[in-house]
């Protein structure tokens, strides 16, 4: 599991948490890991699951397309969606399924 900072999603406010609020770029994949509340997402492969933060996580996540991937209703995604390049996408985890809205 990648270093964590759980303070970073303790502030639905989101001002000045510790360690930031926009993590590293992370490139589409089939397997992708958050780690902020706030990514952007570079390339075009398919995502099919997304490795919440922290054991226990439920909460949204949003996802800032530098590329057109796509998310796919397969592995703990629970519904397809088309990125467009510079329009975000929240990711809401209810614990088991995440969801594009």
């Amino acid at each position: 599991m990648p270093d964590v900072d759980l303070a970073k999603f303790a502030s639905r406010a989101w001002i000045n948490p510790p360690g930031g609020v926009v993590g590293p770029v992370l490139a589409s994949a089939a397997d992708v890991t958050i780690t902020h509340p706030i990514h952007h997402v570079s390339g075009a492969a398919a995502l099919t699951n997304l490795w919440p933060p922290f054991p226990g996580f439920i909460g949204e996540v949003t996802l800032i397309p530098d590329g057109a991937f796509t998310t796919v209703a397969t592995g703990n995604i629970g519904a397809a969606a088309t990125a467009v390049v510079g329009r975000a996408i929240s990711m809401v985890f209810d614990g088991t399924k995440w969801y594009p809205r």
